[in-house]
């Protein structure tokens, strides 16, 4: 037997050592590339909700602007409204009581069933009727 016949075991390759080490560093590198990846999509949508939020800002404080400017145009008919509403409840008042002596407005007030309505009583005497 020779000594090379006895020493038949190979000499370890460089690549048995450095195979798996370069799998492992080029996987962390694809792991990286989608991180780096992710937070630029993440800041794009960040950017894109603030656009959003900054036009609902602005839409909401138009549609604000609008609803004070209809708020304010409607006090005057409101007023008017009202107006109208005490003189015609205080000219069937009249003609209530003056129904009582005058035949015609009697007349009046049964022909268009005209009828004052009465005080409504506290919410304390309510439930004490039970």
């Amino acid at each position: 037997m020779s000594i090379e016949e006895i020493d038949s075991t190979p000499e370890p390759s460089s690549w048995d050592l450095h195979l798996p080490f370069c799998i492992f560093a080029f996987g962390i590198a694809i792991y990286m590339l989608g991180q780096v990846t992710s937070g630029q999509q993440g800041g794009r949508t960040m950017k894109w909700q603030l656009e959003n939020i900054g036009k609902q800002i602005e839409g909401t404080a138009a549609q604000q602007k609008l609803a004070d400017e209809q708020s304010q145009k409607m006090i005057e008919p409101t007023r008017q409204v009202n107006q109208l509403q005490s003189r015609y409840t205080a000219l069937l008042t009249d003609l209530v009581e003056l129904s009582k002596d005058d035949a015609d407005a009697k007349k009046v007030v049964q022909k268009y069933g005209i009828q004052r309505n009465e005080p409504k009583a506290a919410p304390a005497e309510e439930e004490k009727k039970p």
